[in-house]
């Protein structure tokens, strides 16, 4: 086997988080390889309809143009690309972090990033499954559909479920309704958006209800919903789009990488003390950075990180955030006990 492709920098997965850091990283002359499983690079911001509370865009920005740029400026700052291609198994080694893919590639790095970013949560409700594509669909509606006169039904009550909402509000003589399971959309959502579609007359907020199957001739046409207080009933519906959560991109790391119950990896001062002693126990006297995991020289930025809130400027502030501590890293001397003079 040929020996494996070296870098100062690893970067598995092609999001905010991850190119963010490969920009900032490539900028301050370390070399970068990126690697991501997808087709289209940009997680799940690529697939956002718009995006408003990015930083440099007043008008908002859609989430694939939004993307498009970002890999265009990492391109101009000569970031190596490769994919679609899967990180299969990552290890520790001597010489830092090896990465290998399920193509059979290996990748020697220096240090690696974490920031494979999370795959929407499925809906559990009959017949759901059977309409997919006829009607339920998940994620934001594409750019080019028209949904005049159409009764929407959008899943959700963060940021996702209501951007979405309100761009499909824009369509005429539609009528759009929001299913939430919480008493609020206030818990989850911003400011601006709650105001937005509040202004909407065409949107209806349905608190503390959830939807529990679809039907319809082959095409979605009605579904069941069931509220907490008011019982069961049946809605006409054309199209459904689902926002219910994200499942972290975790499943295939290594037992000794510490993830939180929900399967978000932890890193920095979230470790238990337990993982901090242990840490500090294999790097002979080091300490963890704020981004880094519980396998040294392995750090974590973006969505699939725990505790972190799940928006893109965020994402992108997290990725270009790990940076500065692989300096500190990179920079790192041990210390050594100076040894006494044996008496005579």
């Amino acid at each position: 086997m040929p020996d494996p492709e070296k870098h100062d920098l690893i970067v598995i997965g092609g999001g905010p988080a991850g190119l963010s850091a490969a920009i900032t990283a490539e900028t301050e002359r370390v070399d970068t390889v990126v690697i991501d499983n997808s087709h289209t690079l940009g997680g799940q911001a690529g697939t956002t309809s718009l995006i408003e509370n990015y930083p440099g865009f007043p008008n908002g920005i859609t989430g694939p143009e939004l993307m498009a740029r970002i890999v265009d400026q990492a391109l101009r700052f000569s970031t190596k690309i490769w994919g679609p291609s899967r990180a299969d198994t990552i290890e520790p080694v001597d010489e830092g972090i090896l990465v290998r893919t399920d193509d059979g590639d290996e990748y020697l790095g220096n240090v690696a990033l974490l920031s494979t970013g999370v795959d929407l949560k499925q809906l559990k409700a009959n017949r759901v499954a059977a309409y997919r594509g006829r009607g339920v669909n998940y994620g934001p509606p594409p750019t080019s559909a028209n949904y005049q006169g159409k009764t929407m039904v959008v899943i959700g009550g963060a940021n996702s479920a209501g951007q979405a909402a309100v761009n499909l509000s824009e369509f005429a003589a539609c009528e759009v309704h929001m299913l939430v399971r919480g008493d609020s959309i206030e818990d989850k959502m911003s400011g601006y958006l709650i105001d937005k579609i509040a202004e909407k007359k065409n949107i209806t907020v349905h608190t503390r209800t959830e939807l529990t199957g679809v039907d319809g001739d082959g095409r979605l046409s009605e579904v069941s919903i069931e509220h907490r207080d008011n019982g069961s009933a049946t809605m006409k519906a054309d199209e459904v789009f689902v926002f219910i959560g994200a499942i972290p991109k975790t499943t295939w790391l290594p037992p000794d990488i510490v993830l939180d119950p929900m399967k978000f990896v932890v890193a920095g001062g979230d470790l238990s003390a337990d993982a901090r002693e242990a840490f500090v126990e294999r790097t002979k006297g080091r300490a963890p950075y704020a981004h880094e995991t519980s396998m040294p020289r392995l750090f974590v930025a973006g969505d699939v990180r725990c505790g972190t809130n799940k928006r893109v400027a965020l994402a992108a502030g997290d990725g270009a955030g790990v940076i500065p501590e692989v300096h500190n890293l990179r920079a790192y001397k041990p210390r050594t006990r100076a040894r006494r003079a044996k008496a005579t």
